[in-house]
């Protein structure tokens, strides 16, 4: 063998294996079956590279990298581009098996309508727990606004009953005006809460909308002093 098809040879063995390291090993994909999303979390779990991640409990793809940055865990997971995952979705690290493993899972919370799709043509970046908390200031949320509707209801059956002085409110047209529209809001938030859609859905994604009603809560508890003055 002449020494040109020797270095022909070995050559040609380095760009081999540069590809396997740099595709197969590495962080590429030329078939362009995935995209990158960024998913941070507090908490490792003993999540590696190569477990599973899965969407509403169908696979979806894989964990591609794990690193720490800025004291949390950050994976990079490629997803597979025929699967859409929302916006408000919810990531968590999760066992895989009784038997030990681990897997990313997403999942969306139930009744709450899905957003927009990550982008697939860059890196979206995506932190645990971020809908956990949007959740946790809605539950508040609801739970003042029933708090508010039982005083709203116990000031009607005041009124039909006779009870209280409740002049101001029965001959005060702007007071009028203010109940019948937090009727109105009243009536359309818990319609929406017992349906899952509607008004509740964006409540949870659009802070504008969650101001105006606990500006309708605040003009509850008005009302409900109003009476008991």
């Amino acid at each position: 063998m002449n020494r040109e098809r020797q270095v022909g040879f070995l050559f040609f063995g380095v760009l081999s294996t540069l590809f396997v390291f740099t595709v197969l090993i590495g962080d590429w994909d030329l078939t362009g079956k995935y995209y990158k999303i960024h998913a941070e979390f507090a908490e490792g779990g003993g999540i590696e590279k190569g477990h599973p991640v899965l969407y509403a409990g169908v696979g979806v793809g894989k964990v591609n990298e794990v690193r720490f940055e800025n004291g949390n865990v950050v994976t990079l997971l490629h997803i597979e581009r025929v699967y859409d995952i929302p916006d408000n979705a919810h990531f968590e690290i999760r066992n895989a098996t009784i038997l030990g493993g681990k897997e990313v899972s997403i999942t969306r919370a139930p009744g709450i309508a899905a957003g927009p799709a990550l982008p697939k043509d860059g890196t979206a970046r995506v932190t645990e727990g971020a809908t956990q908390d949007i959740m946790t200031q809605f539950n508040e949320l609801a739970s003042e606004f029933k708090h508010g509707a039982q005083s709203f209801n116990q000031i009607l059956e005041d009124v039909r009953a006779g009870r209280g002085p409740l002049g101001s409110i029965l001959y005060s047209e702007e007071m009028t005006e203010n109940v019948q529209r937090i009727v109105r809001q009243a009536r359309d938030f818990l319609e929406g809460l017992n349906h899952g859609e509607g008004t509740v859905a964006a409540l949870v994604h659009d802070p504008a909308l969650r101001d105006q009603v606990r500006g309708a809560i605040g003009k509850i508890h008005e009302v409900a002093e109003a009476a008991d003055r």
